[in-house]
């Protein structure tokens, strides 16, 4: 019967050996494919590094996109290769230290000036591995990779199986021939299984760029599929964000039943900007439904409803022929105008009154509730009743 060994190696990680195999003989097999594949790592690194790059040049060269493939490619088969010589129940932190060691961690510390800071690809490698909340047979590390104007990102998630660690899902970008196809501001969450043990890894990434705060972020939710390189994705988003506020792709939240992101975007009122953006949905299976709450706020609800297409504002609203006109015309401006979002006042009935539009081509949406909210009526006209000091003029940021 074959029977496995744990060999300690160092820095708290354990190498996976054969039964019958001497301690010092495993530790030193071990120890030489790792050193052997982390080598691969800097070797690969140095060449990417060597590559010119153009101040603010948002171009990947052909030399320069083989060179980054061929670095995470080198990435994948170190992680991987290390990850099959450590024991199950081995420490993240032992693992993250034993990874950054032997796999060319680096962080640029002489070029803290950005007008002196060199452009190169590469110039900065960094590796996390955590185990998700009850998940206790999953393990996952994200490699991060410097890029000019941005960085990069290649999540590995590991199942701990009899035989040690396997990789169960890779995600990494697709060659990209701009910086914008990198997996920047890289984030993920994987969930509890749900009451029919399913679980899945939701991950969210904005497209780098050199110039704008104004992004889009793409999130979408994966499980395994036929191969590691091919998770099977069931659901994917892309909508506009902010990030001049160092929010990045924002904060992802995975349940087994429910999935949420929140981030910063925009608002139709240029004296506001900026407010925090929630999506929500309810998961059940592979169907993915958005739910309340869509906002953090019933101003910033009413903002919502006139962004987000029919077939989620529909449902967020009481059944009334003047609402869906109302959401007709507010949703679908001319070209290169839009609705910009105008006074909000409370009402004596709790309702917010909320003004949309252009002066004499006006509408007002009325919201009830502090979460869910509704749109429960819609008028060319304000009440007389609903006044008071504008909504808008005291809150500036919503977080």
């Amino acid at each position: 019967m074959s029977v496995r060994l744990f060999v300690t190696v160092g820095l708290g990680a354990t190498c996976l050996v054969g039964a019958g195999t001497a301690a010092h003989g495993a530790v030193s097999t071990c120890a030489r494919a790792e050193s052997n594949l982390g080598a691969q790592v800097r070797a690969a690194r140095a060449s990417l590094i060597r590559i010119p790059v153009g101040d603010l040049d948002t171009r990947v060269t052909p030399a320069a996109q083989a060179a980054i493939e061929a670095l995470k490619d080198r990435i994948v088969a170190f992680v991987t290769g290390t990850l099959a010589c450590i024991e199950p129940n081995a420490e993240p932190a032992n693992v993250q230290r034993l990874l950054a060691a032997r796999g060319d961690a680096f962080e640029d510390r002489v070029h803290h000036d950005l007008a002196t800071y060199p452009n190169l690809h590469g110039n900065g490698l960094a590796y996390e591995v955590a185990r998700p909340h009850r998940q206790p047979a999953l393990l996952v590390v994200v490699a991060r990779l410097a890029i000019e104007c941005g960085d990069d990102a290649v999540l590995i998630l590991f199942e701990r199986t009899r035989s040690g660690w396997r990789p169960l899902i890779i995600r990494r970008s697709a060659p990209y021939r701009e910086i914008s196809g990198a997996y920047g501001y890289f984030r993920y969450a994987v969930s509890a299984p749900d009451r029919h043990g399913r679980w899945y890894l939701a991950t969210g990434r904005v497209p780098p760029w050199c110039t704008s705060n104004w992004r889009s972020v793409q999130y979408d939710l994966s499980r395994a599929g036929p191969t590691p390189e091919r998770p099977r994705i069931f659901f994917s988003r892309l909508v506009g964000t902010y990030i001049g506020n160092d929010e990045g792709a924002g904060e992802i939240r995975a349940g087994p039943n429910l999935f949420q992101v929140r981030h910063d975007g925009g608002i139709a009122n240029s004296d506001i900007l900026v407010r925090r953006h929630v999506e929500t949905y309810a998961v059940h299976g592979d169907i993915v439904t958005r739910i309340q709450p869509a906002a953090l706020g019933a101003r910033d609800f009413a903002d919502e409803w006139v962004a987000s297409d029919w077939s989620e504002a529909s449902s967020w609203s009481v059944p009334d022929a003047m609402i869906r006109e109302a959401h007709r015309q507010l949703h679908a401006p001319l070209p290169g105008s839009y609705s910009p979002l105008g006074p909000a006042h409370h009402c004596p009935s709790g309702l917010l009154q909320v003004r949309f539009g252009e002066v004499g081509e006006t509408w007002y949406l009325f919201v009830r509730g502090d979460g869910p909210f509704r749109v429960v009526r819609a008028t060319r006209t304000p009440l007389r009743s609903c006044g008071g000091p504008d909504l808008n003029g005291d809150v500036i940021y919503t977080r």
